[in-house]
């Protein structure tokens, strides 16, 4: 009994599990994702728990596309990664059914509230990729620096 009651849980999980791949490096994610968009998040659900499969549903609305072919400016991103809404990312992803699939979450890069596309205006798909990084690292510096600064502001705090 012990063994059939096992058994249906190990296939029961694998059923509901979502296949992911480990970070193979950003060539093959650019040429594996079929569409790469810029897009601003407009909700997403309450729970990292929602959605099919655990993965989290979310509205985006797609500001520009860099890779691939879509008429429909707002639609439906599925992704283990959780996007804020009002945040803008990169979207490396395959479009199918009305969804865009970028489960793994380094397929999702956040650009903040406010990209500007037009620096991606001119440039073939590997600059603007590299212009999307370089922004992205800026902003990393910084909230490094911010967070440094508030881990130091807590733990003097701790020792008072």
């Amino acid at each position: 009994m012990f063994a059939v009651l096992f058994v249906s849980l190990v296939l029961a999980t694998a059923v509901m599990a979502v296949k992911t791949l480990p970070f193979p490096g950003w060539g093959d994610v650019q040429e594996t994702s079929s569409d790469i968009i810029i897009a601003r998040c407009l909700k997403t659900t309450e729970s990292p728990s929602g959605g099919f499969q655990g993965l989290i549903d979310s509205d985006i609305n797609i500001i520009m596309v860099l890779k691939g072919k879509t008429n429909q400016a707002i639609v439906n991103l599925r992704s283990l990664y959780w996007p804020r809404p009002n945040v803008q990312y990169a979207i490396f992803s395959k479009f199918h059914d009305g969804v865009y699939d970028a489960i793994e979450p380094y397929r999702i890069i956040p650009l903040g509230t406010y990209f500007p596309t037009n620096m991606l205006t001119g440039k073939n798909l590997n600059e603007q990729i590299t212009a999307i990084f370089k922004w992205r690292l800026v902003q990393l510096k910084r909230e490094i620096e911010q967070n440094a600064e508030e881990k130091q502001q807590l733990e003097a705090g701790l020792n008072q």
